[in-house]
């Protein structure tokens, strides 16, 4: 614990979803976004106008949340970091039913996802 960050090394994640294997978050993260721009890359090439346009969205989050990542990880501002975590599900749950199951998606991207041996925290 220090002065600039109240909470001790070993407190809580600071809200409830978020993973406590950062190691396993961030190789998540960085996977489903090159995903996701293979996605929007085969989706300009080939999508309709309306395909394009809805891509044009995601990319703008996309962009937001790529910029981001890192800077909410080192930054001790809960709010900036839960308002990027949450672009990362949103993302994750756009996703999911329009791609699950197309090549190079992966069980890790789903919304509710988990670190390997990690279980659901109960919310109260």
């Amino acid at each position: 614990m220090s002065a600039s960050n109240p909470r001790p090394a070993t407190a809580e994640p600071r809200w409830p979803h978020q993973s406590p294997d950062d190691t396993w978050e961030q190789a998540r993260d960085a996977a489903f976004a090159e995903f996701l721009r293979r996605r929007l890359t085969y989706i300009d090439a080939t999508g309709c106008r309306e395909e394009r346009q809805l891509a044009a969205g995601i990319e703008r989050i996309l962009s937001e949340w790529e910029g981001n990542r890192t800077l909410a990880r080192a930054a001790d501002v809960e709010e900036f970091a839960a308002r990027i975590s949450t672009l990362g599900w949103a993302l994750r749950s756009l996703a999911e039913p329009a791609w699950r199951g197309t090549p190079g998606w992966d069980e890790a991207f789903e919304p509710l996802a988990l670190p390997p041996g990690a279980r659901p925290k109960a919310v109260s």
